[in-house]
């Protein structure tokens, strides 16, 4: 997925009459999204785990529910795991949705920068030191490298 930003996931499971429906629902609506909608995310992954034989027909009527969360211009893709551990009516559902507005976003603060002028009475250059950084080995003191980088900052 392309989209960037803020990601959310939901995670649903449900068994008998309109599994798929079900877990989708409890997927959207996920204690992980945490009070937080996947309405109008520009890119959702959907997996779903299930039985080989369960019907495919109930995971295009499940998947219904989720393309109406999302954007009407989001990339929706959904795939399947089958598992013959599990039972028929039994559907396990994963959801991860990327790529919001703007509107779900905290405004950042604006920074405008000012302009200052300075004074040649303003800065005072005797007030500033400078630091020296010198480094290399000049081949003395080979010894001094056999000492830890800490403990020889420690000696200075």
């Amino acid at each position: 997925m392309s989209h960037r930003g803020l990601a959310l996931m939901g995670a649903g499971y449900s068994t008998g009459t309109n599994a798929a429906y079900d877990a989708a629902k409890a997927a959207i609506e996920s204690p992980l999204l945490d009070n937080i909608s996947i309405d109008g995310a520009m890119g959702v992954l959907v997996h779903f785990d299930i039985h080989p034989d369960y019907p495919i027909m109930e995971i295009g009527e499940a998947m219904s529910i989720v393309e109406e969360s999302a954007d009407e211009d989001a990339s929706v893709i959904f795939g399947t795991t089958t598992n013959d551990n599990m039972a028929i009516d039994e559907v396990k559902i994963t959801i991860v949705a990327t790529g919001f507005e703007d509107k779900n976003a905290v405004a950042e603060p604006t920074v405008t920068k000012q302009k200052t002028l300075l004074n040649s009475n303003t800065c005072d250059i005797s007030t500033v030191r400078s630091k020296m950084v010198v480094g290399g080995y000049n081949g003395e003191n080979e010894d001094i490298l056999d000492v830890p980088t800490f403990l020889r900052k420690q000696m200075d």
